[in-house]
């Protein structure tokens, strides 16, 4: 299996898309492509690449994953006490891809990675992320 983060649109970047298991998708991208939700961004990829899975994540909104021609959302719990989101979509990268390696399901691997992710939003850096 291989992953490909795409944060930020890059020359030629959708060339790797064919290439890979899991793709990792920002809004950040998605909003330099022309997308105001990760729906819309998701399904026109999947017009192209109709067999990899793909995630899109948008801050406070949640998440998106594509698999199986099936869109569904990880919603996000409301957080009222964000103190630095500097990483987070890096912690829900690397959570998703732990869990997959891990056999836990897609499912519960981006959940579980979008609860890492807004927990540490709740922190400053990394530390007590992970307490167990």
């Amino acid at each position: 299996p291989i992953s490909l983060e795409v944060e930020k649109s890059r020359d030629d970047i959708e060339t790797l898309f064919e290439k890979v298991t899991l793709l990792l998708l920002s809004h950040h991208y998605a909003k330099e492509k022309g997308f105001n939700n990760a729906e819309s961004l998701l399904t026109d990829i999947r017009s192209d690449h109709p067999n990899q899975i793909m995630s899109c994540t948008w801050g406070a909104n949640g998440a998106w994953r594509y698999e199986k021609c099936v869109l569904f959302q990880i919603t996000s719990n409301k957080l009222d006490n964000v103190l630095d989101t500097i990483g987070a979509g890096d912690t829900y990268n690397a959570a998703a891809i732990s869990g997959l390696c891990n056999s836990i399901g897609l499912v519960m691997a981006l959940t579980q990675a979008s609860r890492l992710a807004e927990k540490k939003c709740t922190i400053n850096g990394f530390s007590n992320l992970i307490t167990d």
